[in-house]
C-alpha cells in the first residue's frame, strides 16, 4: 500500500512547505526530503522532540504532518500551527494535492545552413559571413561566390540575411534581395548557381 507524506519543516519559508508531498510505501519512508522553497535537503525526523531540538538552530530538518504506516508520527497542533500558518494537518491533506508538475521549457531550436551538398553550417554567432573566402563563417568554394557574397545577421532574437554588395546577388523565390530578410524555416536562397537551405532544428 502506497501513502502520501507531507512535511513542515524549519525552513526559512516554513509556511510554503507543507506543499510537499512524497508517495512512499510503508518500506520506503525517506531519510530526507526536499524543500522546493530553500531547494535544500533536510532531514526528516520521527520524533517531535528531534524536530523542537531543530527550530532554533542552522540545521534543517522535517516533521511529518501526516502520519503513515511504518513510522509513528505523533504531531502536535500546536506545533504544526506555528510552522504551517495555522493548517492542521487534516487540512493540510485535504485541501493541499501535489503540486503540479513544472513542465521543462523545450530545447531552444538552432539554426542551420545547408549548402547543396548536404555541408551544414551552424548559425552560432550574431553576425556571420558567406562566400567563397577560406576566412568566411559559411564558406561557398565557387569562383561565381564573391569573397564575402552575403551576411547573416541576429536581431532580435531573429535572423536576417543581406547581400554584401556582391556581383551576383542573393535569390529567394526567383527575386534579387534588397536589404535585410528575415530568414524562415526552410527558406532557400541562391548565390550563384549554389543554393543555401536554412533548417532551425
Amino acid at each position: 500500500m502506497r501513502e502520501q507524506l507531507g512535511w513542515i519543516t524549519n525552513c526559512v519559508d516554513a509556511a510554503a512547505c507543507p506543499q510537499n508531498w512524497v508517495e512512499c510505501g510503508s518500506d520506503e519512508i525517506p531519510g530526507q526530503v526536499h524543500c522546493h522553497v530553500c531547494n535544500r535537503e533536510i532531514v526528516l525526523a520521527g520524533e517531535e522532540d528531534e524536530f523542537r531540538s531543530c527550530l532554533s538552530s542552522s540545521k534543517l530538518a522535517a516533521f511529518p504532518v501526516v502520519p503513515t504506516s511504518g513510522r509513528q508520527a505523533n504531531y502536535a497542533p500546536d506545533l504544526v500551527g506555528a510552522m504551517a500558518g495555522g493548517v492542521s494537518p487534516a487540512q493540510s491533506l485535504v485541501s493541499s494535492p501535489p503540486p503540479p508538475r513544472v513542465s521543462q521549457p523545450a530545447a531552444k531550436r538552432q539554426l542551420y545552413c545547408v549548402l547543396a551538398g548536404g555541408e551544414e553550417f551552424l548559425i552560432n554567432k550574431d553576425n556571420m559571413v558567406i562566400g567563397r573566402s577560406r576566412t568566411c563563417d559559411v564558406v561557398v568554394p565557387s569562383a561565381k561566390v564573391s569573397r564575402q557574397h552575403a551576411g547573416i545577421a541576429m536581431v532580435n532574437g531573429k535572423f536576417y540575411v543581406e547581400d554584401l554588395g556582391s556581383a551576383n546577388g542573393v535569390w529567394r523565390d526567383g527575386e534579387r534581395i534588397n536589404g535585410r530578410v528575415e530568414i524562415r524555416d526552410g527558406d532557400v536562397f541562391s548565390i550563384s548557381e549554389e543554393s543555401l537551405t536554412f533548417r532551425a532544428r
